[in-house]
Parts: structure tokens; C-alpha cells; sequence
């Protein structure tokens, strides 16, 4: 009776790991093998070849993959060494900043050869440094406590310091191109640059908070976040800003802006949010590790990201985050060729979550499919590039939309068509 009693017991046991198992497997997020147990402060993913990344972390960890984040291997091991951001700009550069443990003096390591080597860069500077960003492979900001920006224009044999007009700690830089960057740091600290980062000027968010991420998509739409759930967003390149609703306490570490629509944020308690319409709302996101810290989130688009945290963890989306059993996204049919465009009517309809989209286009042009609410506001961008001559579908899964009835628009080439559709929660 009693090996029965065990025997079941395991069984159950064996079950309810299963199950747990299945639960996070269809969440979106997965854990991948990192080999450390160290805080992983950074993460970035190449804009060149997204095969390519790097993670750093305390203890000098720096991390590479060669595979789009699937496995991982010990790049550099330096004691002496925290290592607090990264930005990998190609499979053969990437640049990591941080400090020496002990006096706190700042320092940048960089390789050429796809983390083969890393080598410390020319350094003359004595605090901390939090952030960085290469807008090409030879212009890069690098930003730290007391006010600290750092530029090099030869790939980092030497940095200038720049002269700003603060004292406050900054926390992240991010560039949107070869001409336009951000800074954000301590005490509502913003900074905006429109000539690669030879002179910077303050922007005015909403609170004094402290901000410890920024991220852009493009020169107009970006989001930052901060202690206590803060996330403000912007689609004016930082004229304005706007405080979100983020339903959290916990604070926020880093985010990711993959389109003017699809926002990432990450921190503390295992939080990961995500918004699918510029902001106006954001869920939670399950995922596989619970009561951790996370410090870095990057993407690749809207689909492919990854996380990094305490106790080495690294977690890895191809599905944006969200539920990996749905297809969402833009498929091909059929190659058959219809006589004229049509813009079918939504199925399921009322939906929820996920509704399909078909429609047809004759010759191959420039479709945009988008959603608006009834007040004319675009609530999402579904499709905004060239398509061949076929039958389409397109998955819309309605994440962080509210309830009511919305309106679906088809634009090929100048001629438009619309229908309405019907969410329910």
C-alpha cells in the first residue's frame, strides 16, 4: 500500500512538472542555458545578423551566441570588472561599459573579432558607466554617474568627454541613428542630440522620477521607464511625453520600442510587459522565472527578443512574448491571381483574442493593413510593406486592447477599403 501511495505521488509529481513545463513553453518566454549564475546586467542583439548577441554582467561575464540566443558561451572573465551595458554592433564588433570593482573607475572593453578577444579601450575617466550606444561602427556614446558622456568617433581608441549641463547620474543612451540620440538618468534627467552626439540638450518629461531605460524605434516614437512602474511615451521625438498606465509598483529596468506600436518594458519581480498599441495600455507577461530582477531587453523586431537577469538567467521570445501556439502575423494563401483588391470581413467575428484578416491584392504593390477605434485613432500597423500578387491572411491577436468595436483598413496603392470588427473580453 505505501509503494502504491509513492508510486502515485511521483506520478502526480511527474504530472505537475509537465504541466508547469507546457504552461511556460506556451507562454512566449523561454529560459535558456546561460553557464553563469552572475547578474546579467546587458543584452544586445546585432541589427545586422540577429544570430549574433552578447550579455554582460558582474564579474566581467560577457556572453556571446552565435545562434539568435538559443545557447551561449563565456566570451571574458575579469573579476576586477562590472559590467552594466552592451551593444553588439555585427558579428565581429561589439563594445561592453562598466566599472572597476573597488574604485569605481570606468571602463570600456571592445572586440573585432566575434568576442574572440576583448580588449580594454583607451580610458581616462573616473566614474562609473551605465550605457551604451553605437550608432555606426565608428561613432559611440558611452554615458555614466556625475553627468559622464563619453563619445569616440575612431571605434573607441579614444573618447572625448562632453561637456552637459548636469551633475545627475545618467543611466541609458540610445540612438536612433547616425545623427539622433537620447540620454535618461536620474531625477527625470533627458537629454536629446541631432548632430551624433556633438552637442546634447534637456528635454522636459512629466515627473522628476528616475529613468533607467530609453528606447526609440524611430526619430518620433520612443518610451522610457523607471522606478515604480513609471513609463511615459512619446511620438514626437521627446516634445512630449506621455505618463502610462502600467498597473505595476515594481521598478522598471529597461526597455525596447520594436515599432511605433509594440513596446516591451522589463524589472524588478520578474516583470515583463508588453503593449501592442504605442503605449495606451500594456500587459503582463508570464514567463519562466519567478522573484528575479530583470536588467535588459532587446529586440530584434517585434517577434524575436531577448531578457537577461539576476542569477545569470536569460529568457528568449520569437513570438513577441505571447502565447508561441498562436501564428500571429502575415501569411501567403495562395498564389492564385485575383481579378480585383478585396478586403474580406474578419473571422472570427466578435473575436477574441485573435481574428483572421483576408484579403486579395493582383499585382504585387505597397499594402498597409491597419486598425483604428472609432474615434479615427490608429490603435495598430498590421502590415506596411510590398507584397506579391495573391491571397493574404493576416493573424491579429488584440493583446492590450480594450473591448468595442474597431474599424480595419486596407490600403494598396492609394485605393482603400474598410470594414468594422467586433473585440469581445
Amino acid at each position: 500500500m505505501a509503494k502504491n501511495i509513492i508510486m502515485k505521488s511521483i506520478f502526480t509529481l511527474l504530472i505537475s512538472i509537465f504541466l508547469i513545463n507546457q504552461a511556460f513553453s506556451q507562454s512566449g518566454w523561454q529560459l535558456r542555458p546561460s553557464g553563469t549564475n552572475v547578474i546579467l546586467f546587458g543584452v544586445s542583439v546585432s541589427k545586422v545578423d540577429p544570430n549574433y548577441a552578447n550579455a554582460v554582467g558582474e564579474a566581467g561575464k560577457i556572453l556571446g551566441s552565435f545562434d539568435g540566443g538559443k545557447s551561449w558561451y563565456t566570451q571574458n572573465n575579469n573579476l576586477n570588472y562590472w559590467l552594466n551595458d552592451v551593444h553588439t554592433v555585427d558579428q565581429f564588433t561589439a563594445v561592453a561599459v562598466g566599472f572597476q570593482a573597488g574604485d569605481e573607475i570606468g571602463k570600456i572593453l571592445r572586440t573585432t573579432n566575434g568576442g574572440v578577444n576583448w580588449y580594454p579601450q583607451w580610458s581616462n575617466f573616473l566614474h562609473t558607466l551605465c550605457g551604451v550606444s553605437f550608432p555606426n561602427p565608428y561613432v559611440g556614446i558611452t554615458v555614466g554617474w556625475f553627468g559622464t558622456i563619453l563619445r569616440t568617433t575612431d571605434g573607441g581608441e579614444k573618447w572625448w568627454r562632453q561637456n552637459v549641463n548636469t551633475g545627475y547620474n545618467l543611466y541609458d543612451v540610445e540612438f536612433v541613428n547616425e545623427q539622433t540620440g537620447f540620454i535618461v538618468g536620474a531625477l527625470g534627467t533627458m537629454l536629446k542630440t541631432t548632430n551624433a552626439g556633438e552637442n546634447w540638450f534637456n528635454l522636459d518629461p512629466p515627473d522628476t522620477n528616475s529613468i533607467n531605460g530609453i528606447s526609440f524605434c524611430d526619430p518620433l516614437h520612443g518610451a522610457a521607464v523607471g522606478v515604480q512602474g513609471y513609463i511615459i511615451t512619446t511620438e514626437d521625438g521627446g516634445e512630449t511625453w506621455v505618463r502610462r498606465q502600467s498597473w505595476t509598483l515594481n521598478d522598471l529596468q529597461g526597455v525596447f520600442v520594436s515599432n511605433p506600436y509594440t513596446i516591451t518594458a522589463v524589472g524588478n519581480g520578474s516583470t515583463v510587459l508588453r503593449s501592442n498599441n504605442g503605449g495606451y495600455s500594456f500587459t503582463w507577461q508570464e514567463n519562466p522565472v519567478q522573484n528575479i530582477t530583470y536588467y535588459g531587453v532587446h529586440f530584434y523586431n517585434a517577434y524575436f527578443g531577448l531578457a537577461v537577469g539576476g542569477n545569470g538567467k536569460i529568457i528568449r521570445t520569437v513570438s513577441g512574448g505571447g502565447d508561441s501556439s498562436q501564428v500571429i502575423g502575415i501569411n501567403n494563401i495562395s498564389n492564385e491571381i485575383p481579378n480585383s483588391i478585396n478586403l474580406y470581413q474578419n473571422y472570427p467575428n466578435p473575436f477574441n483574442p485573435v481574428t483572421t484578416i483576408s484579403f486579395d491584392i493582383p499585382q504585387r504593390s505597397f499594402v498597409s493593413l491597419k486598425v483604428f477605434d472609432m474615434l479615427g485613432r490608429e490603435v495598430a500597423l498590421l502590415v506596411n510593406q510590398d507584397l506579391n500578387a495573391g491571397k493574404w491572411d493576416y493573424d491579429w491577436e488584440a493583446k492590450g486592447v480594450s473591448s468595442g468595436i474597431y474599424l480595419y483598413q486596407l490600403n494598396v496603392n492609394g485605393s482603400v477599403q474598410t470594414k468594422r470588427m467586433i473585440l469581445t473580453k
